[in-house]
């Protein structure tokens, strides 16, 4: 729907969570040939993905949500955000890319991952650059707006009580893109509402946090695997 491939857009929220289901109802389910269908999902991935799970309850076995977008960072008062990009999509700027975004570059700076394993963030970058469809860089200003809407929308408790699918979630300490707040408040709900979540917080961790060294991405992977093989009801 756009014509630079750096721009993440969206005309609305809902349209992922359609696709989404859709999609694994159909080929996710095919390829589990009969086994558990489980979700594993990161940063606006995990905001779809929550939204998912409260439209469609039965849909998953179990969860893995890691460093969710139940909220975005976006350096304002979100009701402030949620107004001046409104606006401006009103406006006709809606495919604008939100101010201080920037198209991809196949240069690396590694100064933006201090703290993350070297060599993680090198064949990462590398599959973004060799790949035209991983290469999304800037927000606009109708993303932004949808996706402040999906957060409003993720985090009423009636639609964080409809989760019954177990939920593991991750939370990333130094995270610079997604509000910990949140997520925080989305766990909570979502047991208020009779809900089995567990939340693991890596204080010292990335957004990414699969980019991480090997002591944090070891008990990550791990603590994954054991959810995953437990025997859902002992969740």
């Amino acid at each position: 729907d756009v014509s630079n491939l750096s721009l993440v857009w969206i005309d609305d929220w809902r349209r992922y969570v359609a696709d989404f289901a859709a999609f694994a109802d159909t080929v996710g389910r095919e390829y589990a040939c009969g086994e558990p269908l489980n979700l594993y999902c990161h940063s606006m991935g995990g905001g779809i993905g929550a939204a998912v799970m409260e439209h469609y309850p039965s849909l998953f076995d179990k969860a893995v949500l890691s460093a969710p977008m139940i909220a975005p960072v976006v350096g304002m008062p979100t009701w402030i955000a949620r107004i001046a990009t409104g606006a401006l999509c009103g406006l006709g700027f809606g495919k604008a890319r939100v101010f201080g975004h920037t198209d991809f570059s196949p240069e690396l700076d590694l100064d933006e991952h201090k703290g993350a394993s070297e060599a993680r963030v090198r064949w990462f970058h590398k599959q973004r650059v060799d790949d035209v469809a991983c290469q999304t860089n800037a927000a606009t200003f109708e993303w932004a707006h949808q996706a402040m809407a999906l957060s409003r929308a993720i985090l009423k408790p009636d639609m964080c009580g409809a989760i019954e699918t177990p939920t593991l979630l991750f939370q990333a300490g130094r995270d610079v893109w997604v509000l910990n707040g949140p997520q925080d408040d989305f766990v909570e709900r979502v047991r208020e509402g009779g809900g089995s979540i567990e939340k693991i917080r890596y204080g010292k961790s990335l957004h990414e946090i699969f980019s991480m060294p090997n002591t944090v991405v070891g008990p990550y992977v791990n603590k994954i695997l054991d959810f995953l093989s437990a025997p859902a009801d002992s969740l």
